[in-house]
């Protein structure tokens, strides 16, 4: 969970997954999945839209699992992220960084891929554990 203060460096965005996401396990048993997101900024005056912007996304944990779960080309909207940077060094001997967000929270609003929507209820489903 973030701290106070980080929870002042806050990103709400909505986007599509560009790959599936990744799911890791640390030697520990720890979760983090990983993907790709697809925001577009709005249109221009014409009309068109812009140019995508595009983010790294990270989760751990309980997040990381259900994140893992998704396919390309699901809608997702980022409730609760913080803007982070990794640090490494190229082969070449130069220092790199590399932003992302930490997903805290995040809502599915379609699926991707190949992945059929959830069932819905249907009115008689709906009503069959009430005792009358």
């Amino acid at each position: 969970m973030p701290s106070e203060q980080e929870q002042m460096n806050n990103v709400w965005l909505l986007g599509y997954l560009q790959d599936d996401a990744e799911l890791k396990f640390t030697q520990n048993g720890g979760r983090i999945a990983q993907a790709n997101l697809k925001c577009y900024n709005g249109k221009d005056k014409n009309g068109e839209k812009n140019k995508p912007q595009w983010w790294k996304l990270k989760c751990f944990g309980q997040t990381a699992e259900s994140m893992g779960a998704l396919r390309k080309g699901a809608k997702i909207q980022i409730h609760r992220a913080n803007l982070r940077t990794d640090y490494w060094t190229a082969k070449d001997g130069g220092n790199r960084q590399t932003p992302y967000l930490e997903v805290w929270e995040f809502e599915v609003l379609e699926q991707g891929d190949n992945v059929p929507p959830p069932q819905a209820a249907t009115s008689t489903d709906k009503y069959k554990d009430i005792p009358f």
